[in-house]
């Protein structure tokens, strides 16, 4: 039995925490199922470059971007990343850690 997700050959997907865990697990399957997939990476870009260089032999790619998902401009820079490989984005995942940040509390 096949665990590929699906046919995504031609289609962009963005995965935020792509260099470790769960977003790595996405990124690979994504990219396995032929996409072009970006990983943001916003304290570990190192990590995000070797996930980028393990997916060479995948029918789809990996590209890292720095990018802090709670910095309005490394978000608009890691979307203006996606839609310069193909126009569009079809897919999109985001870590809990990613989705949530971090959060402080006034008191």
């Amino acid at each position: 039995m096949s665990t590929a997700i699906s046919d995504l050959r031609d289609r962009v997907a963005i995965v935020t925490g792509g260099g470790r865990g769960i977003g790595r697990a996405i990124a690979f399957g994504y990219a396995g199922a032929g996409a072009d997939v970006l990983i943001s990476a916003a304290r570990n870009p190192g990590e995000a470059a070797q996930v980028a260089r393990e997916s060479d032999s995948l029918p789809g790619t990996v590209h890292a971007v720095q990018a802090d998902v709670t910095v309005q401009e490394d978000v608009d820079r890691l979307v203006a990343s996606a839609l310069a490989l193909r126009g569009r984005i079809e897919c999109s995942s985001t870590t809990p850690r990613a989705a949530c940040g971090s959060s402080t509390s006034g008191s």
